[in-house]
């Protein structure tokens, strides 16, 4: 199985191979310090941005499936089953 990387901007969410991630590495390190600093602090800027949108995302997901559930439970006792 092939590791992938994601980097996230906003809605926009990059995956790369793990081949495509190597080249990524080896290209930030051949920049000066400055920037890659940039780029490091963009990168982890974006990853926190979709962590964060993950997290949101798994709370909604959690909220509905805990009304699907209550729902579930009650409706037959509301049937009178």
């Amino acid at each position: 199985m092939k590791e992938r990387y994601v980097l996230t901007a906003g809605a926009v969410a990059i995956t790369l191979t793990q081949s495509e991630e190597q080249a990524f590495q080896e290209e930030l390190g051949r920049i000066e310090p400055e920037a890659r600093e940039q780029v490091v602090q963009s990168v982890t800027s974006w990853m926190q941005t979709g962590i964060e949108q993950g997290r949101r995302g798994g709370i909604h997901k959690g909220i509905r499936l805990g009304k699907v559930s209550l729902v579930m439970r009650l409706l037959p006792r509301h049937l009178g089953q």
